[in-house]
């Protein structure tokens, strides 16, 4: 159970340093998803607004309503879920 445990840590920090890599350079991101055939490809990018609000930087209450409505908003309008 512990190694499992391991692993999935490790993976998920290796999720966060690509996340925080690919936020750190939005033109990167944008060239990595049209390489990859973007939402022809079935990949989707959505840009939501950057709040650190919550201190260390993590998001604060409101800073993470606002990105609920703005994903919410995204996949309605995408059709993501239909």
């Amino acid at each position: 159970m512990r190694s499992i445990a391991k692993e999935g840590f490790y993976a998920n920090k290796d999720k966060e340093r690509i996340a925080l890599l690919l936020s750190s350079f939005p033109a990167l991101t944008q060239n990595i998803f049209n390489d990859l055939g973007g939402e022809e490809n079935g990949l989707y990018l959505c840009k939501a607004t950057n709040d650190t609000g919550g201190g260390n930087n993590h998001l604060g209450i409101a800073g993470q309503n606002k990105i609920a409505d703005e994903i919410t908003a995204f996949v309605t309008e995408k059709g993501i879920l239909n």
